[in-house]
């Protein structure tokens, strides 16, 4: 599942710097504007979850901004943003139906809290029921089939309670969006839930990111930090890969699940927090046991209730319905109308293993939708993929695989690429987002495949 898309619209360029810095943080994709029109433009254009508004801008102001959204989207969650002198523009503002209104200077807590309860309220209004019961997501993205279905059952167990979950799976099967199940059916649901990917966290920051931090705490420390700990409190923080943990802080964290409270960096006073441990591994944590790299005792404190999820190759029941959830889904996206897959492809592409489970199958959807145009054939596959499923292409034993990987990856690129120019003008920054990738490496593969406006024509 994608991240939360969030507009952040504000006249002010440091302010709207630091709020994109702040929510990316926090795992939000995050679009800016400087002006009401642009900011009324993108919300057209990009399809937000939310839009965080300031009062006081050019061209439009926030109060007319957000009138003119009314009247083309009525439940848009909108935060308003405004300084003691505007205060009876915001009182006019809840008339036109706002989420919050947040005073400046900015709280950083108080503004993650009402974006997490806007965007609940959001996705709650759109859960799909299963056997009378709301499992938030998972019926239309995780399959049908008796394993899966089995998860369900468990989500709806363990929910209710709160007790420590461990989720169990290799990489690409979904366990945060079962994590994010878990949550938004618990109590905790109008709380905030906060993702942190402990393997993307240099070992010298683990401790800051996770417990915060006191200025003065060290070199470079000029203002106090919340923790991730503190941001989740009242809801529930996912720790995924959480067999990357550094020991240290596996001691610290095994404080928290005992004790209920965090010590900020260069700080001495425990502070108290609620907060809902779930955490996941594509790793083998009995291992890391034998090798002491991970603490038995908090082994067991994280393991209470353990949910492990079938690879899709387990579960090759849920293939189809996979196929034409993310045909469906990047329809949409791309604006295109692609109405499916011939039986040729359907056939290998139930038949392939999927090493990268559900993820890698999502892909091959959307890069194979990008390309095609009634139907995706098997000429629309990615050309790696090709390789792996056609059994009449398959290399022979002289054949050197990882440069025919590596060329037909790259043909299928630049393709993707240049079909995503040719659906945004030439816009790069619009392509970048519709490709997913950083405006940077868009950029850097122009060069690389030495693509120009004259490529198009």
């Amino acid at each position: 599942m994608n991240a939360p898309r969030i507009l952040v619209a504000d006249d002010t360029q440091t302010i709207v710097a630091y709020l994109k810095e702040l929510l990316t943080k926090n795992g939000f994709d995050v679009i800016t504007s400087y002006d009401g029109e642009e900011a009324l433009e993108k919300v057209k254009q990009e399809n937000p979850d939310i839009a965080i508004l300031d009062l006081k801008m050019p061209k439009l102001d926030g109060l007319e901004t957000l009138k003119k959204i009314r009247h083309f989207d009525a439940s848009l969650p909108v935060i308003i943003l405004t300084g003691f002198a505007s205060l009876s523009e915001a009182v006019e503002a809840v008339k036109w139906g706002i989420s919050d209104c947040l005073s400046k200077p900015i709280n950083e807590k108080k503004l993650l809290e009402s974006i997490n309860k806007a965007l609940t309220f959001k996705f709650k209004k759109t859960v799909i029921p299963y056997e009378n019961y709301n499992i938030e997501f998972l019926p239309k993205i995780m399959g049908e089939s008796p394993a899966i279905k089995n998860i369900y059952e468990l989500i709806k167990k363990v929910s209710a309670h709160n007790i420590t979950v461990l989720i169990r799976g290799e990489s690409g099967t979904g366990k945060e969006i079962i994590a994010r199940a878990i949550h938004y059916n618990s109590d905790r649901f109008n709380k905030p839930l906060v993702s942190v990917d402990c393997s993307a966290l240099p070992e010298s920051l683990v401790e800051s990111e996770l417990f915060g931090y006191e200025k003065g705490a060290f070199t470079g420390a000029d203002k106090q930090k919340i923790g991730k700990f503190e941001l989740a409190n009242g809801g529930t923080i996912f720790l995924d890969e959480i067999g990357n943990l550094p020991l240290t802080t596996q001691v610290k964290l095994l404080r928290v699940l005992q004790e209920r409270e965090i010590v900020r960096l260069g700080g001495n006073n425990p502070i108290k927090v609620d907060v809902r441990v779930i955490t996941a591994t594509n790793t083998n944590l009995e291992e890391g046991l034998k090798k002491a790299t991970f603490r038995e005792d908090l082994y067991h404190r994280l393991s209470e209730f353990t949910i492990f999820l079938p690879s899709l190759k387990e579960r090759k029941e849920d293939i189809p319905f996979l196929m034409e959830l993310f045909l469906k889904e990047f329809n949409q996206e791309f604006n295109k109308k692609v109405m499916g897959f011939t039986p040729r492809v359907k056939e290998l592409l139930c038949k392939y293993s999927w090493p990268g489970n559900v993820r890698e199958l999502r892909n091959v959807v959307k890069s194979s939708i990008l390309v095609a145009e009634d139907f995706i054939e098997f000429k629309h596959l990615p050309l790696n993929i090709q390789v792996a499923v056609d059994e009449r292409k398959q290399a022979r034993p002289g054949d050197k695989l990882r440069e025919i990987i590596k060329k037909t990856t790259e043909e299928i690129e630049r393709k993707m690429i240049l079909q995503a120019l040719k659906e945004t003008n030439w816009n790069q920054l619009k392509a970048s987002k519709l490709l997913g990738i950083n405006p940077k490496t868009l950029y850097r593969k122009l060069k690389e495949y030495n693509i120009s406006k004259e490529t198009l024509c």
